[in-house]
């Protein structure tokens, strides 16, 4: 069981998000698709990539670096890490079973960063003094499932979120904290509240508006 506070840039947390998400849920798309390779040195390599992500994040958003991220901006960390990272691929080459295939790691990104966020929220919701029991009990039944996804005007919206990952990859167009800011959203949309949200840690350096102050009238 992931516990709270531990899912950061510790190698040893990293190894349990290996064992208990990553790892499993690339077991289970090998048994369902026998044309997915897998890099000898994933495990590796993803962890690299997060570390890269997890450190440019503090140093370059957050007011004290040495702090930890808050469960958005670490789940956003790794789902960014596993696309990068590209671990997952096709023994056939250009065929129509490789390209539909080309989204298999955006998809593991998504189940990885997913299943991170719910550990999160149901371990916040454990652990807070603040909550009553019934409540608690409310909220780890909406969200006890994984978190939910909005219905779209367009298409639907874990495909679009594949999409946007693929794109972002293609791009080498990583924003951190705007995938953080969609997550919790998708938390705010699953438990319907803020409540659990408010034990988040570390605090985003403000940039200040430069300009002339428009002067009263």
């Amino acid at each position: 069981m992931l516990k709270k506070d531990e899912i950061f840039i510790d190698k040893n947390s990293y190894n349990d998000v290996w064992n208990i998400i990553i790892s499993p849920t690339i077991r289970d798309y090998q048994n369902r698709f026998a044309e997915i390779t897998v890099a000898h040195n994933a495990q590796e390599i993803i962890w690299e990539e997060y570390t890269k992500f997890n450190l440019h994040c503090k140093t370059t958003y957050m007011q004290d670096a040495s702090g930890k991220l808050d469960r958005h901006k670490v789940c956003a960390c790794y789902m960014f890490a596993i696309v990068k990272a590209g671990v997952l691929g096709c023994r056939l080459a250009d065929s129509d079973t490789e390209r539909s295939y080309l989204a298999l790691n955006e998809n593991l990104a998504i189940t990885v960063g997913m299943s991170l966020l719910r550990a999160f929220v149901l371990s916040s919701i454990k652990s807070s003094e603040e909550l009553p029991d019934n409540v608690k009990e409310i909220y780890r039944n909406r969200i006890d499932d994984g978190i939910v996804f909005p219905e779209c005007n367009h298409g639907v919206y874990r495909e679009n979120f594949v999409s946007e990952l693929h794109y972002t990859n293609d791009e080498r167009n990583y924003n951190v904290l705007s995938l953080a800011n969609t997550l919790f959203l998708l938390e705010i949309h699953t438990l319907q509240t803020e409540v659990v949200h408010r034990q988040g840690t570390g605090t985003i350096k403000k940039k200040k508006v430069k300009g002339k102050k428009k002067q009263s009238q």
